[in-house]
């Protein structure tokens, strides 16, 4: 069953300096374009008036006209067509045509004398009773039936806009409701297997499981400012990572290397907030943590055009280039979230390395610190 569309929505002070102009810029062209059968059917009644008077005239009334038309806008939004209401409110209506066309014919009296005295005719050529730019307010009140047709013209853009604009808030709040649920799941995951491996050093090196609670606290505490952030440049996101290996390396010791190959100029590229932690994470457990001896860890950045990539790399036992990828938290975690940020301009690939081991490729927009691409 279709939603129900709401009231159309009032528009004073919301059209667009574009959509005035289109509206009086159809008006005015109406307008003139009128002047030609207009004089046809004079000159058949033997009135005399050139084609030429004819359009000054149309232009003086169209001159008018644009000037009452943001009043009458304002003044038909404070009767709107509703349930209950409209009856009362369409005779509103009825009323402002005959008020605004006694207004229009109070203004257009002298700005038709002042034309005819410039063209040095008589008053009483651009004001002629059969022309619809008549003192008259009964005639003047017909063309307010062009006020209304703009009127409800804007209103129905105006709901269409509105509903889109709604329909994309909606869209974002549940994209980033789904991003902070992802990220809150990435904490107690990153935490538990941190303490596991704190707990493993607390008999046999208790010193080093000392310093390992005190780093995490520091790592903890720029992971939860970070990850109210949404987004944080690509520096910050090293700094954390940079507490996370030396968590890391007190555990392994000298079995695990770091090399890093991060362009200056990157670092104030914006990131998802712990977006390589969870990468890393899973090749020191799953890459290196299952090959004897040392292993070594890299990262590194690049940029072509206007497009981010990430790689985090290591030598351990590496994944069967055939064989399926198995996909835990943190992987699945990082997929997620670059679906829900980027859905079209992002890549996000695993796969082994020709001299052994994995490598995981991100491919982003570039985004430079200070541009952040709403969500």
């Amino acid at each position: 069953m279709a939603a129900k569309r709401g009231p159309l929505p009032p528009i004073s002070g919301s059209v667009t300096p574009l959509e005035w102009a289109v509206v009086l810029s159809c008006w005015l062209l109406l307008a003139i374009a009128s002047a030609e059968p207009l004089h046809r059917q004079l000159a058949a009644r033997g009135v005399p008036l050139t084609a030429q008077d004819l359009r000054i005239g149309q232009a003086i009334d169209w001159a008018v006209w644009a000037v009452l038309l943001p009043v009458a806008f304002a003044t038909l939004d404070r009767l709107p067509l509703r349930c209950r209401v409209w009856p009362k409110h369409l005779i509103g209506w009825i009323g402002a045509a005959f008020v605004f066309g006694a207004l229009h014919a109070v203004l257009s009296w002298p700005l038709i004398h002042l034309a005819a005295n410039l063209l040095g005719v008589s008053p009483q050529v651009l004001s002629a009773p059969e022309l619809r730019l008549t003192k008259l307010a009964l005639d003047d009140a017909e063309n307010f039936g062009l006020c209304v047709t703009a009127y409800l013209a804007l209103q129905w853009i105006h709901r269409g806009r509105d509903e889109r604009g709604q329909a994309r808030e909606i869209e974002r709040s549940l994209r980033e409701a789904r991003l902070h649920a992802l990220s809150l799941e990435l904490q107690p995951h990153f935490l538990f297997n941190t303490l596991n491996g704190i707990a493993a050093l607390v008999r046999s090196d208790p010193k080093t499981a000392e310093r390992m609670v005190v780093t995490l606290s520091d790592l903890l505490r720029l992971t939860l400012e970070s990850g109210k952030a949404g987004q944080l440049p690509l520096s910050e996101e090293l700094r954390q990572l940079e507490l996370y290996l030396g968590l890391q390396q007190m555990r392994h010791g000298s079995r695990l290397t770091v090399q890093r190959e991060v362009p200056t100029e990157l670092e104030t590229a914006r990131i998802p907030a712990m977006l390589l932690q969870p990468l890393v994470e899973n090749a020191l457990s799953h890459g290196i943590g299952g090959r004897p001896g040392p292993g070594t860890l890299s990262l590194r950045a690049w940029r072509e055009g206007e497009r981010l990539w990430l790689s985090v790399e290591d030598d351990g036992v590496g994944i069967s280039p055939d064989g399926p990828t198995r996909e835990g938290i943190g992987l699945s975690n990082t997929r997620a979230r670059l679906a829900a940020l980027y859905p079209d301009e992002h890549e996000f690939r695993i796969e082994p390395r020709p001299e052994g081991g994995t490598r995981v490729l991100i491919r982003m927009p570039y985004q430079p610190d200070g541009v952040v691409t709403a969500p």
